[in-house]
């Protein structure tokens, strides 16, 4: 089932692989993203833990070797003399895995094709090779519990022998695999076809069994090594970035984070010490032109046009930078963080007290702008009362003008109708005196 988890495994990455390349084959620029997978390190750390552990103390060197040369390569570029650093290089760690003859892979393929060699002659051949014995990287195999402990970069991990040399085998029988072959699916014999002369080969006496006089196939670890080599040769053509990821917690839980935790995960993947490196030089660079455009407020007096490299000499002089604080480049300027951090003190003191006075003009702009607005809105608020003012005053006068005419008129029909009684009564009086009178 292993093997044709394997098989089926490469298959498919062979397939994808075909299906992602381009046809002409007129490739100038390409994008790879590398997921490092990381220290493991168990109560009980096997074969697969050392090949990931050795993967990652490989990466680890090109890591610390790439911002290492990284510095170097800058500071030549600048014509400035190099800060020496005790580098941290765990390629003693790296030779110690994978020498020839001597490192840990070599002893146990030497012990996997021997005939009966096992897990416990493979512990033996670590403590008796003089190279290995006395690395500073390896510790002594203790035999109770068939370990054996190797110091990496992040830490020392302990390996457990058991089944090292059938996993570094990891090869099927001859039968198993001529039974296989002849499968009546194409699909399976497409995936074994070349399995059958390795698995031969292997049931053939290797080196110190009497027969040839040298590996008689490829071992696990082997491959790994091959195919590890292939992937930094890969990395060391091209220009690398890293991206670091800090997991918070272990118990994958938000909003909590473990200090420890993480500082551990930095040390580990050398972040720390790469700071450490940066900050025993000098890690503030700034280019002639950024630097004079940021700090020129603090020397006023020094005339920033023609040369910047000379306005920049003149300006840490004028500063009173110390000479062992700084180092004038061809094209930067490198400083020590303590000075920055005096000059970026200096330069907020004297922009804090300008953007005090560009604050009060702004404000001072501001208000007048609003008074100004606030004017224009109640003088207009004026304008509308009057007409409405004026729209009232003459509705009102119309209403009392009707009302008086009203008033008038029924005034004037009231004194006309006691006019016409009057009349009346006088006419009635007049002909009842005219009648008594005819009596």
């Amino acid at each position: 089932a292993k093997a044709l988890y394997s098989k089926l495994f490469d298959y498919i990455v062979k397939c994808v692989n075909t299906a992602l390349r381009l046809k002409n084959n007129t490739v100038t620029m390409c994008v790879s993203v590398l997921d490092i997978f990381g220290f493991e390190v168990f109560q009980k750390n096997h074969f697969e833990q050392f090949c990931i552990n050795y993967a990652n103390e490989k990466l680890q060197l090109h890591f610390n070797h790439f911002n290492f040369m990284l510095e170097r390569q800058l500071y030549a570029r600048e014509g400035i003399p190099l800060v020496e650093s005790d580098f941290v290089d765990n390629s003693k760690c790296v030779e110690l895995i994978e020498a020839k003859g001597f490192g840990i892979q070599a002893c146990l393929d030497d012990v996997c094709i021997m005939p009966k060699g096992d897990d416990q002659q493979f512990l033996d051949k670590l403590s008796q090779t003089p190279q290995v014995k006395s690395s500073p990287h390896f510790g002594a195999p203790k035999q109770r519990n068939s370990t054996f402990v190797v110091n990496h970069y992040a830490g020392s991990v302990p390996y457990t022998v058991t089944e090292f040399c059938e996993k570094n085998k990891d090869l099927l029988a001859h039968d198993v695999v001529v039974m296989l072959q002849s499968s009546k699916s194409k699909f399976f014999t497409q995936l074994f076809e070349n399995t059958a002369s390795e698995a031969a080969a292997a049931a053939k006496p290797g080196r110190g069994g009497g027969g040839g006089g040298k590996i008689s196939y490829t071992s696990v670890s082997a491959t790994f090594k091959k195919d590890l080599q292939s992937l930094m040769d890969s990395i060391n053509a091209a220009d690398p970035h890293f991206v670091r990821c800090v997991n918070p917690n272990a118990e994958k839980k938000a909003d909590l984070f473990h200090d420890q935790k993480a500082v551990e995960q930095l040390r580990c993947g050398g972040v720390i010490e790469a700071v450490r490196m940066s900050r025993e030089s000098y890690p503030s660079r700034y280019a002639h032109q950024e630097f004079i455009g940021t700090f020129s407020c603090i020397c006023p007096d020094v005339p920033v046009s023609g040369d910047s490299r000379a306005a920049c000499q003149a300006m840490v002089k004028m500063m009173q930078v110390p000479e062992k604080q700084f180092r004038l480049g061809k094209t930067m300027i490198l400083l020590k963080r303590e000075v920055v951090d005096k000059m970026e003190r200096q330069r907020a003191q004297l922009l804090g007290g300008r953007a005090i006075v560009l604050q009060n003009t702004a404000r001072r702009y501001l208000a007048r702008l609003e008074l100004t607005q606030k004017r224009e809105q109640r003088h207009k608020y004026l304008s509308v009362v009057s007409l409405q003012s004026i729209c009232r005053r003459t509705i009102t006068r119309g209403k009392y003008t009707r009302m008086v005419q009203a008033v008038r008129l029924q005034e004037q029909k009231r004194k006309e109708e006691e006019e016409r009684k009057r009349r009346e009564a006088e006419a009635a009086a007049a002909a009842a005196a005219a009648a008594e009178a005819a009596k």
